[in-house]
């Protein structure tokens, strides 16, 4: 009696023994799947923060080259404004020095014209002048005449 229950004991020992190890292997077998998973997901997670980020960046990298080519476009048309202005501004200044010298071809012009009538008017005044007096001494012969 002793011995059989010596015996079961140590098969119990053994069993014990063996259920503890396979225990073991099986929760240190789930702990390293459980790992494995656990690394899985966070590479599997950087690499999505990876494709995030590449699709970010190449996204930037397309709003960039459209804010360059806006920049570009806007700097070709402040160019086409600058040299229309540009042609605007001599334009008008061509324009205005034109009117500055038909003015005063004009002035110069008016002033001859009105040197001529002034030297006409006199030379007028001075026949009035003539033919007044004519007048003058003819009305005076009449007069002595009529007296005769």
């Amino acid at each position: 009696f002793f011995f059989s229950s010596r015996r079961r004991h140590t098969r119990c020992r053994e069993v014990s023994w063996a259920r503890r190890c396979v225990q073991e292997t099986v929760s240190t077998q789930s702990t390293w799947e459980e790992q494995l998973d656990k690394q899985l997901r966070i590479g599997y997670a950087e690499k999505q923060k990876e494709g995030e980020i590449a699709c970010v960046k190449r996204i930037l990298g397309e709003k960039e080259s459209q804010t360059q080519k806006a920049i570009d476009e806007l700097k070709k048309q402040e160019e086409n404004e600058k040299l229309v202005n540009d042609k605007v501004v001599k334009f008008l200044t061509d324009r205005t020095n034109d009117y500055k010298q038909k003015c005063e071809q004009w002035d110069r012009k008016n002033e001859t014209d009105m040197n001529k009538l002034d030297s006409e008017i006199r030379a007028i005044k001075s026949k009035r002048e003539e033919v007044k007096k004519k007048l003058d001494e003819v009305k005076a012969a009449l007069k002595k005449e009529e007296e005769d």
